[in-house]
């Protein structure tokens, strides 16, 4: 499987900014369409994330064109309309990313339950819970970001709130995707006795393709 490159791709959602231009969502998004390219071929929620990071790349793509027009054109960033279609821009990426996550944690959910790694169910419920409080938060104030900003006006300290939840919620992510690639993909190799279940053949068809090598 690919959960190495799904964590690679995800590591990119936290900030990293060359110069003044942040290059999150666009490569995360970027290097997660790869992992889901290869995740897809298991489990059908794993396809519906492809899915939405195909709509999520250029989302991705457009907010970072707005992030290097405001570093080329500064003053534009005085602009009303400017602000109103980053913040919009940036409201869709979160989405996105909420979007891909969802299906993400319905097929680790259903990996756990067929492999009998408990541990992967748990990990995506707790998460799922966690993004819908962030989703909450983060949504409130995008909101009002884009339509009221004058509400925030002495009170920005608020804003640190769903920072922080949001950093909590993509550690966490971090965390499960780590459990998944040594619970299914390391593990297995060495036939851990801790599995309830052995690991099916279907995570991985390299085992097939040897098998029917051999059959012919």
């Amino acid at each position: 499987m690919r959960f190495e490159w799904l964590f690679i791709g995800y590591v990119f959602m936290f900030q990293i900014t060359v110069g003044n231009i942040t290059l999150l969502p666009f490569l995360a998004y970027l290097i997660m369409l790869f992992a889901m390219l290869r995740l897809s071929k298991f489990e059908r929620s794993f396809q519906k994330a492809k899915n939405v990071l195909f709509i999520a790349v250029p989302i991705g793509a457009a907010l970072l064109a707005l992030q290097i027009y405001k570093t080329a054109v500064p003053e534009i960033s005085a602009v009303t309309w400017y602000d109103y279609l980053y913040n919009s821009v940036r409201f869709l990426s979160e989405c996105a990313e909420m979007a891909t996550m969802f299906f993400i944690y319905v097929g680790v959910k259903i990996i756990g339950t067929n492999t009998g790694i408990r541990s992967l169910e748990k990990h995506a419920g707790r998460n799922m819970a966690v993004m819908f409080v962030y989703f909450a938060f983060e949504m409130t104030m995008s909101v009002i970001s884009i339509f009221v900003p004058s509400l925030l006006d002495g009170y920005e300290i608020i804003l640190l709130y769903p920072f922080l939840i949001g950093f909590v919620w993509r550690i966490l992510n971090l965390w499960m995707i780590i459990t998944c690639y040594l619970g299914v993909s390391v593990k297995d190799e060495k036939n851990s006795p801790q599995k309830v279940n052995p690991i099916p053949e279907k995570y991985h068809p390299e085992k097939k393709k040897k098998k029917k090598h051999r059959g012919k």
